[in-house]
């Protein structure tokens, strides 16, 4: 994650960091993108990918959870961990043929500069 410009641990490394210390692997794994979290969403809370939003700053975990789901949007905030540099290297990635769904590198249908820019997208 992005705090104050500076790139920290994510949820992901608190995970694996109890993992090691506690010798086994976690039972569910509830964070983006979980097959997981995705089936609480569409059956604990009648979610319906086609007619929502997935907002956040990172290609490998939010943008990813939305092209699984297949969301009827996918936007990626500029201000936080990913770049414009980044989106441009996973359109590359898929047009040489890359696994994009497989390898982090889902492409958001909109990138916008921050949270603020959202009003009227």
């Amino acid at each position: 994650d992005s705090i104050g410009g500076r790139l920290m641990p994510g949820a992901g490394a608190v995970v694996v960091s109890v993992q090691e210390a506690a010798g086994k692997a976690p039972d569910v794994v509830a964070g983006k993108p979980s097959a997981w979290l995705l089936e609480l969403l569409t059956h604990q809370y009648d979610m319906q990918p086609a007619r929502t939003a997935f907002v956040g700053d990172r290609l490998d975990t939010d943008i990813q959870m939305g092209s699984r789901c297949e969301a009827g949007l996918t936007v990626l905030t500029l201000s936080g961990v990913a770049t414009w540099e980044d989106v441009e290297a996973a359109v590359e990635a898929q047009r040489v043929g890359g696994d994009v769904n497989g390898n982090g590198r889902a492409i958001p249908h909109v990138a916008v500069p921050s949270l603020r820019t959202l009003v009227g997208v």
